[in-house]
C-alpha cells in the first residue's frame, strides 16, 4: 500500500504551504522534497519525531485539501 504522502497529484498547490507556520512548512518540505524520512527531518529541525510527524500531517491535509471531493 502507498504511502499517502507519496500519492499527492503531481501539481500538489506548493503555494498553499505559505499559509501555515514556518516549522510546518519547513518539517513538510524537506519531508516531501528532499525526500527525508520523518526521523531525519524532526534531528534537522531541532524537534521530535511526533512534532514532524504532526506537522508533516497538517501540512498534507492543506496541501492536499483542493483535490479531495
Amino acid at each position: 500500500m502507498k504511502s499517502p504522502v507519496m500519492s499527492l497529484p503531481e501539481d500538489e498547490d506548493w503555494d498553499a504551504l505559505f499559509d501555515l507556520p514556518h516549522l510546518t512548512q519547513r518539517a513538510y518540505y524537506l519531508h516531501r522534497r528532499n525526500r527525508l524520512t520523518v526521523e531525519q527531518a524532526a534531528q534537522r529541525l531541532g524537534i521530535t519525531r511526533e512534532q514532524a510527524d504532526s506537522y508533516i500531517r497538517i501540512a498534507h491535509r492543506h496541501v492536499v485539501a483542493p483535490y479531495v471531493n
